[in-house]
C-alpha cells in the first residue's frame, strides 16, 4: 500500500521538525511528511513532485489550492464539525495526523488477520518483566492443545545460551532469502522444537531485526498464520521493531507484562495511551494488562525452559489461558468442526 504524501507548511522550525520527526518514524500511519518553514521552498518542491496533501496555516490555503488538489488548514481555534478541511492546530500529532489521514482518504486500519490459527502477541515497554518466559510457557501450554509456533522478534534473544544449542539457521536467514526472493513460504528446514513447541531460532545478528521494516515482518506472520499449518502462533515482540504496532494488529489477544512498580505502571499508561492518539483503540481493548506473580527462584535464571509449564509460574499462565479461552469460547469465536 503506498502512503500517502503529506506536505506540512509551517514558519516554526521547531513544529515542523517534531512534526515530521513524530509521523515519519511511525510505519502503522501510513503517511509521509514532507516539512517547509518557507513557501518558497514548498513551491519549488511541488513544481518537482506530487503530494495527496498539503498542510498549511489559514493564510496560505486559497493560494495553495491553485498548486495542489487539497489543501487542509491548521486552525488557531477549534473548527466547527461541518469544516471538513480545518485540523485543530494544538493537540497531538498522532491525533493531527489521524484526521488528517482521514481526510486524504487513507484507508482504514485493517481488522485482524483472518487466519486458521489463533495469535497471541506478548509485549511490553517495560524491562525485566519475564516477558520472555511467559511467552515459553504460553506456546508450550498451547502445543499441548494444536500445533503451535514461537516467534521471538528480540534483538538479543540469547537462545543458544539459553537452550544450549546451536542453529544452523534463524529468522535473520529467513528474512535475507524473503528479500531477494527466494522464500516466500516458511522455510521446512529452519524449525526447532521446544518440547511440543515449534520456533524459529531468533535473529543472529541484531541489525537484522532493527533494520526490518515492520510491516514486512508483518506479512511474514500473517503468512505463517494463514497457511503455516499452526493452531496457534505466540509472537514475543520485543523493542527492536520501530513500531510494533503493525505486528500487534494481527493478534487476537496482546499479554503486557509489567511490574507492579510505579514507573512500569506508567509506562503501560504511555503506551495505551499512544495507541488511542494513534486511533487503535480496538487494539488497546485486545490488550490485557498483567502484574505478574514474583517467583524468587527465577531471579538467578532458569535452567531447563521445557519444564516451566509444570512450575508454579506455569500454573498461573495456565489458569490464565483457561479464563481467556472461556471467555473467547461464550463470545462465539471457537472454530466450526
Amino acid at each position: 500500500m503506498r502512503k500517502k504524501r503529506l506536505a506540512l507548511l509551517d514558519p516554526d522550525p521547531a513544529y515542523t521538525s517534531r512534526f515530521a520527526g513524530y509521523g515519519n518514524q511511525r510505519d502503522s500511519l501510513l503517511v509521509e511528511i514532507f516539512p517547509f518553514t518557507e513557501r518558497q521552498e514548498l513551491d519549488r518542491f511541488l513544481e518537482r513532485q506530487a503530494v495527496d496533501a498539503v498542510l498549511a496555516p489559514p493564510g496560505e490555503a486559497e493560494s495553495l489550492e491553485k498548486q495542489v488538489g487539497q489543501v487542509l488548514v491548521l486552525a488557531e481555534q477549534r473548527p466547527a464539525p461541518e469544516d471538513a478541511r480545518a485540523i485543530y492546530r494544538y493537540q497531538p500529532c498522532g491525533q493531527i495526523l489521524r484526521e488528517a489521514a482521514a481526510r486524504m482518504g487513507q484507508e482504514p486500519v485493517p481488522a485482524p488477520v483472518e487466519s486458521s490459527a489463533r495469535i497471541y502477541g506478548v509485549y511490553s515497554p517495560v524491562h525485566r518483566c519475564y516477558k520472555t518466559t511467559f511467552s515459553l510457557i504460553l506456546g508450550q501450554l498451547l502445543a499441548e492443545r494444536g500445533a503451535a509456533l514461537y516467534l521471538n522478534l528480540e534483538e538479543y534473544a540469547a537462545f543458544p545460551a539459553l537452550l544450549e544449542k546451536e542453529y544452523r539457521e534463524d529468522l535473520s536467514d529467513l528474512f535475507y532469502r524473503r528479500r531477494v526472493g527466494q522464500e516466500e513460504q516458511r522455510p521446512p528446514d529452519g524449525m526447532e522444537y521446544l518440547g511440543k513447541l515449534a520456533y524459529l531460532p531468533p535473529v543472529s545478528c541484531p541489525e537484522d531485526i532493527r533494520e526490518a521494516p515492520p510491516r514486512e515482518v508483518a506479512a511474514l506472520i500473517r503468512e505463517l498464520g494463514a497457511g503455516g499449518g499452526y493452531d496457534f502462533l505466540v509472537i514475543d515482540c520485543g523493542e527492536a521493531l520501530a513500531d510494533p504496532v503493525p505486528v500487534l494488529e494481527l493478534c487476537q489477544r496482546v499479554y503486557m507484562p509489567v511490574c507492579s512498580d510505579r514507573a512500569s505502571q506508567a509506562k503501560a499508561e504511555a503506551f495505551e495511551q499512544y495507541l488511542r492518539q494513534l486511533g487503535r483503540e480496538a487494539l488497546g481493548e485486545r490488550i490485557c494488562r498483567l502484574s505478574l506473580p514474583y517467583y524468587p527462584w527465577l531471579a538467578g535464571g532458569c535452567r531447563d525452559y521445557r519444564g516451566l509449564r509444570w512450575t508454579a509460574f506455569g500454573k498461573y499462565v495456565q489458569n490464565l489461558l483457561r479464563e481467556e479461552e472461556n471467555v473467547w469460547k461464550s463470545r462465539g469465536n471457537c472454530r466450526k468442526p
